[in-house]
């Protein structure tokens, strides 16, 4: 069964960030997965410790195989639900690495900024939870 070329097949939603670049939101490119892929499982798995929220997301299809994964992270410190923003960030990722909504790249000037994890207690937590192949325990 030959796979839809979504970029080709469907429209999606563009916004302007406050910088002025031209964005794919997450809920566009998810919409999209959910229509060009529904017998597809976009599943999210969120750790939090005392500094934020790491997020995983995991595309598998029809027959359970691994096609992509997407991740992100969010401070604690910043506004708004920080494990929301990291699952739904997470979930957008994926989707774009599966190829949905490429026109403007994977992610918004905001989720590129940088992010210092490497004393992050939480990596420490992922290895252990997921192994080293991201297959789990």
């Amino acid at each position: 069964m030959e796979e839809n070329k979504p970029e080709q097949e469907h429209s999606f939603l563009i916004e302007t960030g406050e910088d002025g670049n031209k964005y794919i939101p997450a809920r566009s490119r998810i919409q999209v997965f959910i229509e060009t892929y529904p017998d597809y499982t976009l599943e999210t798995h969120v750790l939090t410790d005392a500094l934020g929220a790491l997020a995983e997301s995991r595309i598998t299809d029809h027959e359970g195989r691994f096609k992509v994964n997407g991740w992100a992270y969010r401070s604690r410190d910043e506004s708004g639900s920080f494990v929301a923003i990291a699952e739904t960030e997470s979930k957008q990722r994926a989707c774009a690495f599966l190829g949905l909504g490429l026109t403007f790249g994977i992610a918004s000037a905001e989720t590129m900024r940088d992010v210092d994890l490497s004393d992050n207690s939480i990596i420490n937590d992922i290895k252990k939870r997921i192994g080293k192949n991201g297959e789990g325990e």
